[in-house]
């Protein structure tokens, strides 16, 4: 990831090397403070529901390099970015909560493709919505395995208990009763 400097004269005793080169790197804060207004436009249209976001990247997607507007909102990104990067590096239950997080997701993923059913999840399909359908199957399948699961397995650990008279805790049968 790049960190970005405030200033081209910012130097920094123990981390400098994570900012590149001395000099590059550097916030355009003139160009955001030219900009203010029309970002501020546009995050007030996108939360009164006035424009989407999908349809608000569209549009700052088209010749973006050229619009000023789109280059503003890469440069607040780049401010956010590195000082989410800083806290990240400095606060370390930051870094265990992120860590427990991108882990539960990964899992979660992981055995989606494991559910997964049909051509080992490759999408075979060129149409978005075919594969927009695919992909929600998918995770309807995944979240519907992950759900029962324990409501079986209390089922089953409930219904073994009754017929040994044991708790599934302890012991655990072995053989079914006819």
């Amino acid at each position: 990831m790049t960190f970005y400097r405030p200033s081209k004269k910012s130097e920094y005793v123990h981390i400098d090397s994570l900012f590149g080169e001395a000099g590059k790197n550097v916030i355009d804060w003139d160009l955001i403070e030219s900009q203010f207004r029309h970002l501020m436009k546009v995050a007030a249209s996108v939360r009164e529901g006035a424009i989407s976001s999908s349809t608000l990247l569209k549009r700052l997607r088209s010749g973006s390099h050229k619009n000023s507007t789109y280059t503003a909102f890469r440069e607040v990104g780049r401010v956010i970015r590195t000082v989410q990067l800083l806290r990240y590096l400095s606060d370390a239950p930051l870094r265990r909560r992120v860590t427990a997080a991108t882990n539960k997701v990964e899992s979660f993923n992981r055995f989606s493709q494991r559910v997964g059913f049909g051509n080992q999840g490759v999408l075979a399909d060129n149409d978005p919505i075919e594969q927009e359908k695919a992909m929600k199957f998918n995770a309807l399948l995944t979240n519907t395995a992950f759900f029962t699961t324990p409501w079986t397995s209390r089922r089953s650990s409930a219904s073994s208990w009754r017929r040994t008279g044991t708790s599934t805790r302890r012991t655990w049968p072995t053989s079914r009763r006819t």
